[in-house]
């Protein structure tokens, strides 16, 4: 068997760079397009050239310009195509860029923020609460990228008792909308705590799904907790602004998640320690109300017992005043004949035998003479 002639991926990209390097064609262009994730980098500018249906990437080096383009800057730019052969990378190598206007996908882009603020999906009002103690959290994005090891590890470092799931979607290209949307209408109805939109960094082009009305609508619709983490710090899409939280990386938002169950446990502790002061302040309380109030009963006892002890002691001496032994001790005699007291001496005849009661004793005497 003959070998089949070959060429090495090397060979391939140096045949490609000496095609595209002696095309005169190529050499001096001037393009008209719409800037898109630009980054600049002291006088080093970085871009995507784009326009509705096509897009390449602009590098341009030591540019000595007063206009420094910006997002959705519409601009003609002058330079010439450069193929790198290590990574068989096309670039469009700016000289000179100049502004035209603004460009008709940021015009769009402001058109339907402009629109959707006007209707309020960006109101915090509309925006729900995060729930106290989230355990169950699903993060819907690629199962290809590291976005979801990323949130993973920083979720289940500091607690492994909250579920983290993934819901696989495309998170650019021709169907990536419409995966989105399906998977926010279907998780927000499978009672998750939390639902995490997140991908990693890209182009605008890359995350232009998530400026997508549909998905902003879908977003704004859920009745889920919604968190955004979406690119990183220096990218924001709208579905950053209508979410109920906008992370700028998704190991942010598993902070936020692992946070919020930190801050929740915090607060009750910390109610629980105010309840105790409380309940502590009210015992002690109470309990000087009680030794007072026995203070109180103890003293009232004593005056009541001291009051009664008075009367006692008066009625004794009054008992004492009216006993009949007294006026016997006083020579007084008590008559009685048979069963009746004499108390008069009309009530005495001659020759009544009368019973007479003294001091020392008693004796019967009979009644010779009535005076």
């Amino acid at each position: 068997m003959l070998e089949k002639e070959y060429l090495s991926v090397s060979e391939l990209n140096s045949y490609l760079s000496g095609v595209i390097e002696n095309d005169a064609l190529l050499w001096d262009l001037v393009v008209k397009g719409e800037v898109s994730g630009i980054s600049i980098h002291k006088e080093n500018i970085y871009c995507t050239l784009k326009d509705e249906y096509s897009q390449i990437f602009v590098c341009g080096f030591k540019l000595k310009q007063k206009y420094m383009p910006k997002e959705g800057d519409s601009v003609l730019i002058s330079g010439r195509i450069s193929y790198y052969i290590k990574t068989g990378k096309l670039s469009f190598v700016a000289t000179e860029i100049e502004l035209c206007g603004s460009g008709k996908q940021y015009d769009k882009f402001q058109e339907l923020k402009a629109k959707l603020t006007k209707e309020g999906l960006f109101e915090a009002s509309h925006k729900i609460l995060p729930p106290a103690f989230p355990q169950r959290i699903v993060v819907i994005t690629s199962k290809e990228g590291a976005v979801i090891k990323d949130i993973y590890r920083t979720i289940h470092k500091q607690n492994k008792s909250i579920d983290v799931s993934i819901y696989n979607v495309s998170v650019q290209g021709i169907t990536s909308v419409k995966e989105i949307v399906e998977a926010i209408s279907f998780l927000d109805k499978q009672n998750f705590d939390m639902i995490i939109l997140a991908r990693g960094g890209g182009s605008t082009e890359d995350l232009s799904a998530y400026n997508a009305e549909e998905v902003v609508r879908a977003i704004y619709s859920a009745n889920t907790y919604i968190i955004s983490a979406i690119g990183h710090e220096v990218d924001f899409t709208l579905s950053d602004a209508v979410s109920d939280l906008r992370c700028l990386t998704p190991t942010a938002a598993g902070e936020f998640v692992v946070s919020q169950y930190k801050n929740s446990i915090n607060k009750i502790l910390s109610s629980l320690s105010i309840i105790e002061k409380i309940v502590n302040n009210r015992l002690e309380i109470t309990k000087y109300s009680i030794i007072n109030y026995l203070k109180k009963i103890s003293q009232i006892t004593q005056f009541k017992i001291f009051s009664v002890d008075n009367k006692i002691s008066s009625l004794i001496k009054t008992l004492n005043l009216s006993n009949p032994q007294n006026l016997f001790n006083k020579g007084y005699f008590k008559i009685k004949r048979g069963e009746i007291n004499i108390s008069s001496v009309h009530d005495i005849r001659e020759n009544d035998i009368l019973s007479i009661y003294g001091n020392n004793g008693s004796f019967v005497a009979k009644v010779l003479k009535k005076d």
